[in-house]
């Protein structure tokens, strides 16, 4: 998420910071960008600089600081945007006081590339597990209406369910045989209880 300010306006009174915050509490997703620093207020030069270099505000993606060029010098071929605000960088302070890495749209450009490179390194891995289950266990669109039917959460499902009445109701039994179909099933448990009291199991004859 970028949070975009211009320089010249009372930072601490931008609405867009506080917007940013709610979203993102631990500031680690969003990167602050600061335009116009020829246009700010004189006198405000140890706040920019606290703001940009973490002190306020705090943004573990950081700040960067970028001049565009006026219409003027858009309009003049002969100028090189990049030459233009290098050299507003190195010569204008609080500006040439601040890290080459956080100035200029040529770092800025590079710095949104790393995080975005970085962030496709976690995501996909993950991303590509999920589209695999879901290209193999129900993306078809006949599943949309009813997500229960999908093969991969019914299963886990059942899984849960079969589990869960094993160890509430599970006994062991003893089971017959397609050529001795008259025997009795009972838990082997009670079979030895009844057993024990002198019952015995009845088997039915041919």
């Amino acid at each position: 998420m970028l949070t975009v300010i211009p320089a010249n306006v009372d930072i601490a009174t931008q609405e867009i910071i506080d917007f940013a915050a709610e979203l993102d509490p631990a500031g680690d997703r969003t990167l602050g960008v600061l335009t116009q620093p020829d246009l700010f207020d004189p006198g405000t030069e140890p706040r920019v600089v606290d703001l940009i270099e973490g002190r306020t505000r705090p943004m573990k993606l950081g700040w960067h600081v970028v001049r565009n060029p006026g219409q003027q010098q858009i309009s003049d071929p002969s100028i090189n945007r990049h030459e233009l605000e290098l050299n507003f960088f190195r010569t204008k302070s609080p500006w040439n006081d601040i890290a080459e890495d956080q100035v200029g749209i040529k770092s800025l450009r590079s710095h949104v590339k790393d995080v975005l490179s970085s962030l496709v390194g976690q995501e996909f891995p993950r991303r590509l597990v999920s589209l695999s289950l879901d290209a193999k266990y129900g993306a078809d669109r006949a599943f949309d209406k009813d997500p229960s039917l999908r093969l991969a959460p019914t299963i886990a499902a059942r899984f849960t369910s079969f589990s869960d009445d094993i160890g509430q109701y599970g006994q062991e039994f003893a089971f017959s045989s397609p050529e001795d179909p008259g025997l009795i099933l009972e838990p082997i448990g009670w079979r030895s209880s009844r057993a024990s009291h002198g019952h015995s199991d009845r088997r039915a004859k041919n």
